[in-house]
């Protein structure tokens, strides 16, 4: 059996996984932002204090990417590390390879349907053009595909029964899949109409 991870392991899954959801909301945070570090540039063009506001403002702006990967990567940590030391299920102790593959996986479902929420807030017969929405379901797709499909694969082969692992890779190669289907849901109960 492995070593059980140390403190500083798991203060580094932790923070990943906090630092990714923070950049990954930083278009949220931009918004409530906006207008003091703009205040705060337009106050000290000649200093060198104005690089750091508008720094601020681009990691708001541009940080979902890294953020994303940080996130996923962070949670699948934190969900391995404390799995593998769970004293109360040993179903969870025994599998930890396959709880993280199906952690992973759930967790692209439900941060695709939190982003895809928006469409039912939209007034009947919008036109929409959803080009961010669909670079952002990409990549989460692409990092569930980069993670839990390898992390189930594995747990395939090492872990007994290979039953859930095999439902690890499914619900990992499924988040594009959903997120169309909400899309297609969206679209077909509010009336709106997709622009080329």
């Amino acid at each position: 059996m492995a070593t059980p991870p140390s403190k500083t392991h798991r203060l580094l899954a932790w923070c990943s996984t906090l630092l990714g959801g923070l950049l990954m909301t930083g278009g949220m945070w931009a918004h409530i932002l906006c207008p003091p570090i703009l205040d705060a540039i337009s106050g000290h063009q000649g200093d060198k204090l104005g690089f750091l506001p508008g720094l601020v403002m681009q990691l708001c702006m541009f940080g979902w990417l890294p953020g994303l990967f940080l996130f996923f990567v962070g949670a699948a940590a934190l969900v391995f590390f404390y799995g593998a030391n769970c004293a109360r299920c040993a179903a969870i102790r025994n599998r930890p390879l396959t709880i993280v593959a199906i952690s992973v996986a759930v967790l692209a479902h439900a941060v695709i349907a939190a982003i895809s929420c928006q469409f039912f807030y939209l007034p009947d017969g919008s036109e929409i053009r959803p080009m961010g929405w669909t670079m952002f379901v990409f990549l989460v797709s692409f990092l569930s595909l980069v993670l839990a499909v390898p992390i189930g694969i594995a747990a395939i082969i090492k872990e007994k029964p290979r039953f859930w692992g095999a439902i690890g890779v499914i619900v990992g190669l499924t988040p594009f899949f959903t997120a169309l289907s909400i899309l297609t849901f969206a679209e077909r109960t509010k009336g709106l109409q997709m622009l080329p």
